[in-house]
C-alpha cells in the first residue's frame, strides 16, 4: 500500500517553473533559523543536485514563542496563509500540518515541539529558489520569525535515493 498511497502524493504535488530568484540571490550567514539563502544551503543544493534532482519534503518541526513576543501560533498562522501563496508559485506545497500531542494526562509542558509539517518541493532548487525570493522572505521577517522559539528543518527525499549513491536509507 506504500508504494502506491506515495506515487500517487508526488503525482498530485504542484510543480512550477523557477522564478530566477536563484540568479540574483545574495547569501547570509546568518543563524539557519531565519530560512534565508546560506552558504550551507547553496553547498547541500549543489551535492544534493549532483545525484539526485528529484522531489524534496522538508519535514518542520516548530516550538512558538509563549511569551507574547511575536504572536507565537497566531503570528505563524499568518505565516502560513502567505506561505501557501509564496510557495505555491514555486510549486510548494504544505502536505501535512499538525499539532504534537504530548503529555498523557493532559498537561501542558513548556517544553518540546508544538507543531510538525511536511512540505513537497520539486526538487532543493525550487525550495532554494523560494527562500531567495524577496516575497518569500517578507512574509518570514513579518511573521515567522518572532513566532518561533525553537524550530529544526529537515530535508527528505524519496528512497531510491540511495541507488544513486548518497547512502542507505533506515526505516
Amino acid at each position: 500500500m506504500y508504494p502506491s498511497r506515495n506515487a500517487e502524493l508526488l503525482r498530485a504535488a504542484p510543480t512550477a517553473p523557477l522564478t530566477g530568484s536563484l540568479d540574483h540571490a545574495q547569501t547570509r550567514s546568518s543563524s539557519s533559523q531565519n530560512l534565508e539563502l546560506s552558504p550551507d544551503l547553496m553547498r547541500l543544493m549543489a551535492e544534493l543536485e549532483a545525484v539526485y534532482t528529484g522531489p524534496v519534503t522538508q519535514l518542520n518541526l516548530l516550538q512558538f514563542r509563549k511569551d507574547g513576543a511575536g504572536g507565537g501560533k497566531e503570528s505563524y498562522a499568518a505565516y502560513g496563509r502567505g506561505f501557501v501563496e509564496v510557495a505555491g508559485r514555486r510549486g510548494g506545497d504544505a502536505k501535512i500540518v499538525g499539532n504534537v500531542v504530548r503529555g498523557a494526562g493532559g498537561e501542558e509542558e513548556e517544553e518540546g515541539w508544538d507543531e510538525i509539517s511536511l512540505v513537497h518541493y520539486a526538487s532543493i532548487r525550487h525550495f532554494c529558489d523560494m527562500l531567495a525570493g524577496a516575497d518569500y522572505q517578507e512574509i518570514n521577517a513579518k511573521y515567522r520569525l518572532g513566532a518561533l522559539k525553537d524550530t529544526v528543518l529537515m530535508c527528505t527525499t524519496e528512497f531510491d535515493l540511495q541507488d544513486a549513491g548518497m547512502g542507505a536509507s533506515k526505516l
